[in-house]
Formats: structure tokens, sequence, C-alpha cells
């Protein structure tokens, strides 16, 4: 689920360029996601 997080963020980031809440949305999740993996290593 991660992967799928980190994958689209390029692609909605050029879909919806004006959607700057998505953008910081996306980046929380992003950087949540990131942490939670590092904390199952």
């Amino acid at each position: 689920m991660c992967s799928v997080l980190l994958s689209p963020r390029g692609t909605l980031d050029y879909l919806y360029p004006e959607s700057f809440l998505l953008m910081i949305e996306l980046s929380h999740s992003t950087v949540t996601c990131m942490i939670l993996r590092f904390n199952l290593r």
C-alpha cells in the first residue's frame, strides 16, 4: 500500500496542479507511510 502512495504522487501533481490541499495530503500520507515502513523494519 505504501508503494501505491509513493508512485502516483507525481502523476496526481501533474493532473491536479491547482489542488495544493491534495498535494499536502499526499505528502503527509507519504511521510506517514515511510515512518510506518521504517518502524516495521
